[in-house]
């Protein structure tokens, strides 16, 4: 499951890159034209000027991307629209004060800032591939960069949660396909033998992003004013729109370019795309409305998650009728390794979301920590990364030999499984050292599981190219496809988290609350009735209710790490 895979054909004086499908990275695209650069032998090849422009263009954006994604976590509970525009306040997430009941909404619409920016990530990853590979990397490139600068515009401007949504919506699609762009512009700039190297550059910047993004957005939110959470984004918007004009060729693919390639936009999987799209959004509503908006039974609930059922079922039917060039390729379910492969990277999006979005909700709600610490502490989730990928570049045996990452993999699930049944242990009386050694562990988990599924997916899979006519084993994939399709699997499982784990956490605190039979009102009474104690600070019985949705949602969690544990075996 993911982006087009490039495979770079020499010929006696030419060079091009040419997308082809694999069993795991299904073809979007059946074809590109060009070539990007010129090897003068295997070996001798050294980057230029054009080469490390590509490189840090490329770095700038996805950190864009990994920063946007993550930002807004420290906002979702303590952020309150004012007449001068955002202004901060930090108290817990379902009082009176904050984004949730401010705007007369739950906690779970308010959820709705990631899910809908992951949403439209993974959508646009998908879709805007085909459209680049059709009109060109470069002005694709350009265009998504300025998408992703309007979504944040709306955002900076908005007074209320639907124009919130909207913009990171907008954010989304704009940040996504700028991912899955830049890795094409990699895979077509940087020769083959080459493309671990640069990619793994770009993978650093990706994590940088990520360690960033809840740091840098308490920080805003405490000191600067929660407005300030999106007009950040505009740096790395305007560093993006210099850089891109230098980097890539805004014509397209080059001298050798000579129009829009109608026959790659046609042969490209628009419907699986969209299937894939209105699937997933669908299900994410009925599970985010169910049991808090609207009653499990009701037709609100039940509509969205059997269309969104429906969708799925249409989408295996049209995969099986058009393989080769589908999103969802029935060939990657033929081998049990790689099936397992990729269901582990969708489940390790689903634990990593779950560890950014609702540790820091514990130390917010249960521990009554300020914005800026609570931020801090959720860099130990992602700061571990960078020095294991720093140390993994130091020894070269993990990345030349194919059987090291899965032993890695097996390694992370173990800790990521001891780190979710701690989290379950977690409340009002734990001490500091005791969730800081959690979230150590959480985040150590991480370090190992990023980058091993990345150099799995280079290593594991097996190529499938209809040029060459099925499945062939290969010793190595492309770089860029490989973390193109880690991208795209991650994205989809850290959307899934939000709304499942939401849905969770609102589900038992209204139980425990004894608010309607567990069904939470959106009205403001209703809110209030959460908080039947008063609306003084908060209380231990209040503390007490919230250590209960926690702990329900670390149980159903910790299961959820099993099942990845437990795929990992059979990779």
């Amino acid at each position: 499951m993911g982006i087009a895979s490039i495979d770079i054909d020499h010929a006696d004086n030419e060079s091009g890159p040419h997308v082809h499908g694999s069993i795991s990275l299904q073809s979007l695209v059946p074809a590109a034209h060009g070539g990007a650069y010129v090897e003068t032998g295997d070996g001798d090849w050294t980057p230029g000027v054009r080469e490390w422009l590509v490189t840090v263009c490329v770095s700038i954006l996805v950190t864009m991307d990994a920063f946007n994604a993550t930002v807004v976590i420290p906002l979702i509970p303590v952020c309150l629209p004012s007449g001068q525009g955002m202004a901060c306040v930090c108290v817990c997430a379902l009082t009176s004060q904050d984004l949730s009941s401010t705007l007369v909404q739950p906690l779970e619409n308010t959820l709705w800032l990631n899910t809908a920016y992951l949403l439209a990530s993974a959508a646009s990853q998908a879709l805007l591939a085909i459209l680049a590979e059709g009109l060109g990397h470069g002005p694709v490139l350009l265009a998504v960069v300025v998408l992703a600068t309007v979504g944040t515009g709306v955002c900076g401007g908005s007074s209320g949660l639907p124009g919130l949504v909207a913009g990171r919506f907008i954010q989304g699609m704009g940040g996504g396909a700028i991912t899955s762009v830049s890795l094409l512009v990699v895979a077509e700039t940087i020769p083959k033998t080459h493309q671990a190297r640069f990619t793994g550059y770009v993978f650093r910047a990706q994590v940088a992003g990520t360690v960033a993004g809840p740091l840098l957005g308490a920080l805003f939110v405490q000191h600067a004013g929660s407005i300030w959470v999106f007009y950040s984004s505009f740096v790395f918007c305007a560093l993006g729109m210099l850089v891109v004009p230098f980097a890539v060729d805004l014509r397209g693919y080059g001298p050798g370019y000579r129009g829009v390639s109608m026959r790659t936009l046609r042969a490209g999987d628009w419907v699986g795309g969209m299937l894939v799209f209105l699937s997933l959004g669908s299900l994410v509503s009925g599970v985010s409305w169910g049991g808090t908006q609207f009653a499990w039974d009701g037709w609100q609930t039940l509509v969205p998650i059997c269309v969104g059922a429906v969708l799925g079922v249409l989408q295996l039917v049209y995969a099986a009728v058009r393989m080769r060039t589908n999103v969802y390729n029935p060939a990657v379910l033929r081998s049990i390794s790689v099936t397992m492969l990729h269901a582990g990277v969708f489940f390790h999006g689903v634990m990593i979301s779950t560890h950014l979005q609702f540790l820091p909700l514990y130390l917010l709600l249960v521990q009554d920590l300020p914005a800026t610490l609570v931020g801090l502490s959720a860099t130990a989730l992602t700061a571990l990364t960078p020095f294991f990928l720093l140390l993994l570049e130091k020894t070269p045996v993990f990345t030349s030999h194919p059987r090291i990452a899965p032993w890695l993999i097996r390694a992370g699930w173990t800790i990521d499984i001891l780190s979710a049944g701690c989290c379950v242990l977690l409340d009002e009386a734990t001490p500091t050292t005791a969730w800081v050694f959690v979230f150590l562990v959480a985040g150590i988990s991480h370090a190992l599981l990023l980058p091993s599924y990345v150099v799995a997916l280079q290593h594991v899979v097996p190529q499938y190219s209809p040029h060459r006519g099925g499945a062939h084993r290969s010793r190595k994939t492309d770089a860029p496809s490989a973390l193109m399709a880690h991208s795209l699997l991650r994205t989809w499982g850290m959307c899934v988290a939000v709304s499942v784990g939401g849905c969770v956490f609102m589900n038992w605190v209204a139980r425990s609350a004894g608010v309607r039979d567990g069904l939470v009102d959106h009205s403001a009474t209703e809110m209030r009735a959460l908080r039947p104690w008063g609306e003084d600070d908060m209380t231990v019985v209040e503390r007490g209710v919230y250590v209960e949705g926690l702990r329900m949602l670390w149980k159903v969690f910790t299961g959820v790490a099993g099942v990845g544990g437990l795929s990992s075996v059979f990779i």
